[in-house]
């Protein structure tokens, strides 16, 4: 059971989790960057080659 504590100062809430729940949560958090990287520089290709993000973007757009 994850267990929410409420942080006074911030209105934030802190998730106490297990080191494997950490786990799970960044790897899913690291794909769902690397699909949003690769959202952009589709974005970024089908606009303007010159400017997409990343150097292998940009190599592949010219």
């Amino acid at each position: 059971m994850t267990r929410v504590k409420k942080t006074r100062a911030k209105k934030s809430f802190r998730l106490e989790l297990t080191k494997e729940q950490q786990a799970l949560v960044l790897q899913k958090i690291g794909m769902e960057t690397k699909e949003l990287e690769l959202t952009v520089d589709e974005l970024a290709r089908r606009t303007d080659p010159k400017q997409a993000s990343t150097p292998r973007a940009r190599q592949s757009g010219q």
